[in-house]
């Protein structure tokens, strides 16, 4: 039932959390205002960074595949940093990717909202900053694995099966 202004209440003596719109109540004796959380955002490219095929530069300069990190890994980046968590992964669900390419054929497989360092030029100077995976242009310069620069030449979409988001102590 929806009150004067608009706010969810469920009349029942407990409180109620809603975790897929759906409201019940019995015993009817109290007012109590219902909290509910919002259901999974259906959009592909939700906590799904990298495709199942990713090798992750390791801060010791092997790789290895995304799905073998483990806690004791230090990763290599703009500043290297410590694997903290997987925050969302799924091996076998096909997602949709940004797969763009650079001049020495590179390849790297994002979603579209994921950042990645590119070089912005502008009149007086230049700087790194962070762009959607999405928002990419053939043409904007990259920092590859060893944080040189590459012109990106390509970008496509694809379907990959398996997604991962791993979380660093840096962020990236």
């Amino acid at each position: 039932m929806q009150n004067d202004s608009g706010r969810n209440n469920l009349t029942n003596t407990t409180r109620a959390i809603t975790l897929n719109g759906t409201h019940t109540a019995t015993n009817a004796t109290t007012t109590v205002p219902v909290i509910t959380i919002a259901p999974p955002v259906s959009n592909d490219t939700a906590k799904k960074c990298f495709s199942g095929d990713s090798q992750i530069k390791i801060a010791d300069g092997t790789y290895k595949s995304i799905a073998q990190l483990q806690f004791s890994d230090r990763l290599a980046g703009t500043t290297d940093s410590d694997f903290v968590l997987m925050l969302d992964s799924d091996p076998n669900k096909k997602t949709s990717f940004y797969t763009i390419t650079t001049k020495s054929s590179k390849q790297i497989s994002l979603s579209g909202n994921h950042l990645i360092p590119i070089r912005s030029t502008y009149k007086y100077g230049s700087e790194m900053i962070y762009k959607f995976a999405k928002e990419v242009k053939v043409d904007d310069s990259l920092f590859n694995d060893e944080l040189g620069e590459e012109k990106v030449i390509s970008i496509g979409q694809e379907v990959k099966v398996g997604y991962y988001a791993p979380l660093s102590g840096s962020g990236e």
